[in-house]
């Protein structure tokens, strides 16, 4: 996760699942706040969490 625009205006979430992880999540902290990104697979379904500031 990280800026994606000139002052953290947008964000970019890339997401990179495999390689034997189930799940994932992570934080940035912007000048609006704190953005969080979360992914998990279970049953071979991707469930994918944001919140941004």
């Amino acid at each position: 996760m990280g800026p994606a625009a000139p002052g953290y205006r947008a964000l970019l979430v890339a997401l990179q699942p495999g390689g034997g992880l189930t799940s994932a999540s992570g934080t940035y902290q912007t000048p609006f706040g704190t953005a969080e990104s979360n992914w998990t697979v279970s049953g071979g379904q991707l469930a994918v969490g944001a919140t941004v500031p």
